[in-house]
């Protein structure tokens, strides 16, 4: 008569393996969380750029984006003084002010060490015409954001394991995400 089950040697040998197998698997897992959020956070950022571009062509007037504060996920779409407008909150008013039609907080992304920094010349906001063209105040001819998470190391760009993105803005107002790591040209996501 034979018994069921396994040996302690058995048992020991599988606990190994399972071993062996979880301590390769958590960092790849642990990584792609990584990359995930930040790809959540690009896509959210990248949104609020193009919600102002629509804003811009469908009022025909002129819609800023900025960051709030400078360096964080956290952005507001501004439309600006204007005496021969009336307020979107209260129409009623004329916008004798800039008004805030739109914001996200810096820490609604749910990532705290996701930041947001410049590709080339740093602007301070960027303005769409009600043509939907931008204009990089302070900055230059075209703009780009980078966002990476320095926490959990450098970009796969610059030899780390973070797969970091940038926002492509052109002067006629095209928002793109795009991967620096990615050095083919033919590749869509190339910057």
């Amino acid at each position: 008569m034979f018994e069921r089950g396994f040996t302690l040697i058995e048992l020991l040998i599988g606990l190994a393996v399972v071993g062996v197998l979880l301590a390769l698997g958590v960092p790849l897992v642990q990584d792609a969380f990584v990359n995930a959020r930040l790809k959540a956070a690009a896509t959210a950022f990248s949104s609020g750029i193009q919600y102002a571009r629509s804003q811009a062509v469908s009022g025909n007037e002129t819609v800023w984006f900025r960051q709030q504060p400078a360096g964080s996920l956290g952005w507001q779409v501004v439309l600006p003084k204007n005496d021969a407008r009336q307020l979107v909150s209260d129409p009623s008013k004329l916008r004798d002010q800039d008004e805030v039609i739109q914001e996200r907080a810096a820490g609604e992304s749910g990532s705290s060490s996701v930041t947001v920094g410049f590709v080339g010349t740093p602007f301070t906001r960027i303005e769409f015409n009600g043509l939907g063209r931008a204009n990089f105040v302070g900055g230059g001819a075209v703009g780009e954001y980078r966002i990476s998470n320095p926490t959990h190391g450098a970009c796969v760009d610059a030899g780390g394991p973070v797969r970091c993105l940038n926002i492509a803005i052109s002067q006629g107002g095209q928002v793109r995400l795009c991967d620096p790591a990615v050095t083919d040209s033919a590749d869509t996501r190339h910057c």
